[in-house]
């Protein structure tokens, strides 16, 4: 048996974005979470297909919320998901998002990327589309990739690709922890608990120590909050205020 690699200090995550200030999943949030005085650990982002199998950054089923537009990603081409705005930003692709995002990752002496897979259908097309653009970021050992989901079928796909990312598991109950067994034995699987499930004896239940299995708890915006969930030993908080909760936490993962 091998020991597990030391607990590095608890990385704030940018909730798609810092998306209480800005326009969420688009490059103006994510550079306003590295640009902030203390800035961000890292960034969670949603990821969808379009109707012809471009990976971009968009969170819900439907535009009619964040575009005033009824419709989805998947029924849109690129060319018409570029005519899109979110609070007068463009959806970008994952490639623009990454691209743009890249030069603060080099800053970063761990860096989390958390990429949430949302497909409608069959999550392979989703993931084989991603795994080109994800290529650099899993070979760079300062950055931790994972693909997460709230969808067993999309976690199990994601841990069967066999790439050197991490895979997660997003779920609002305790009972959907049952869908574990079903993936115990394709690898490990990281927890993605809402906050209000989190105590030590979640964490002691849930653990997995031998195979380094990691807590990331969404979404928190309070810094005495930030503070408990650090203080039980999470490895990551995904925040839409990084900047608060960075000021809270201190320790910043910057060289």
């Amino acid at each position: 048996m091998t020991s597990s690699p030391a607990r590095l200090p608890v990385a704030v995550v940018a909730h798609r974005g810092a998306s209480g200030d800005h326009p969420e999943n688009t490059v103006r949030a994510m550079r306003a979470a590295f640009e902030a005085p203390l800035p961000a650990d890292g960034f969670e982002c949603d990821v969808r297909l379009t109707r012809d199998g471009v990976p971009v950054v968009f969170h819900d089923d439907d535009t009619r919320r964040l575009c005033a537009v009824d419709g989805t990603i998947e029924a849109r081409s690129l060319a018409e998901v570029r005519q899109l705005r979110v609070g007068g930003e463009p959806v970008p692709t994952l490639a623009e998002l990454l691209d743009a995002c890249a030069p603060y990752l080099t800053g970063l002496r761990r860096a989390v990327v958390n990429i949430e897979l949302k497909p409608t259908q069959a999550p392979e097309p989703l993931i084989e589309a991603c795994t080109p653009l994800l290529a650099p970021l899993s070979r760079d050992p300062h950055i931790e990739l994972v693909l997460s989901s709230f969808d067993p079928r999309v976690v199990r796909a994601a841990l069967v690709a066999a790439q050197p990312w991490r895979t997660a598991f997003l779920y609002e109950t305790v009972g959907a922890l049952r869908f574990l067994t079903l993936l115990g034995s394709d690898g490990p699987v990281d927890l993605h608990p809402p906050e209000s499930l989190v105590t030590a004896e979640h964490l002691a239940a849930f653990g997995d120590p031998e195979r380094d299995r990691r807590f990331r708890v969404w979404t928190v915006d309070d810094p005495a909050r930030a503070r408990a969930l650090a203080s039980l030993g999470v490895d990551a908080i995904i925040t839409n205020h990084p900047a608060r909760l960075r000021a809270a936490l201190g320790t910043p993962h910057h060289g």
